[in-house]
C-alpha cells in the first residue's frame, strides 16, 4: 500500500501498466488483471469527454434506478458507505485504496440489492437493443473466463458472475436460474493462506 493510498495521475497508472509489460499474445491466452478496467476507464472518460464518475451515473447507475450505487472517491460512512476490515489477530480497519489508484476496476460502491438489480437490467436487455448481443458475447467463456464474466457453475446449475475484492471488501454476482449476490467487508488473511 506504498502507492496505491496516495492519489495518482493518469500519466503515473498508465506508465505502471507499461512497465508491467505484457505476459502472452493477445487471445492466446487469459489472466485476470484490473489493468484492463482501469484503461477502460481512461478511454471512456476520453470518448465521452467526461469524467468516470459522471458516465457511470448517466449511462448506467440512473437509467436502471441503481440508487445505491455510485462512482467512490472515499468511503463516506455519511452515505451509507460500509468501512473495511482485515482479520490479523483481530479485525483492523483495511487500508483504503484511493480513487484514482482502482477507477472502474473498484472505486464503486454499491449494495446487494443494487448489484440484483443491475444484473437483471443487463439480462433483460434494459440499456438498449444491442446489449443482448454484447451479453451473448460476455457469456461465451474460454478457460472459465467470458468477457467481463466467470463461469460460476456448480455441479449440473450452470451459472456465470463476477468475483470483486479491495482493500477488506469481497464481493459475488452470481447468476443461475435466479441473480445471487454476496457482499462482505472483512477479510480474514488467515483463513485465505490455508
Amino acid at each position: 500500500m506504498t502507492w496505491y493510498a496516495m492519489p495518482q495521475t493518469r500519466e503515473q497508472m498508465v506508465s505502471r501498466i507499461a512497465a508491467a509489460g505484457t505476459h502472452f499474445q493477445p487471445g492466446s491466452a487469459f489472466r485476470y488483471c484490473n489493468a484492463g478496467y482501469i484503461l477502460l476507464t481512461y478511454i471512456l472518460e476520453e470518448v465521452y469527454a467526461k469524467p468516470f464518475a459522471e458516465i457511470l451515473e448517466e449511462k448506467i447507475t440512473r437509467p436502471a434506478g441503481l440508487a445505491h450505487t455510485r462512482f467512490s472517491s472515499e468511503i463516506d460512512p455519511r452515505q451509507g458507505d460500509a468501512l473495511s476490515y482485515n482479520l490479523i489477530g483481530e479485525w483492523v480497519p483495511a487500508a483504503e485504496t484511493q480513487a484514482s489508484v482502482a477507477l472502474g476496476a473498484g472505486a464503486l460502491s454499491s449494495t446487494a440489492s443494487d448489484l440484483v438489480k443491475f444484473a437483471d437490467a443487463l439480462d433483460e436487455g434494459f440499456f438498449g437493443h444491442g446489449i443482448m448481443e454484447k451479453m451473448k458475447q460476455m457469456k461465451q467463456m474460454k478457460d472459465g473466463y467470458g468477457r467481463g464474466l466467470m463461469d460460476i457453475s456448480n455441479g449440473d446449475s450452470k451459472g456465470y458472475g463476477h468475483t470483486g475484492g479491495i482493500d477488506g471488501f469481497v464481493s459475488l454476482m452470481a447468476v443461475f436460474v435466479d441473480t445471487v449476490v454476496f457482499c462482505s467487508n472483512g477479510m480474514d488473511f488467515h483463513a485465505q493462506r490455508h
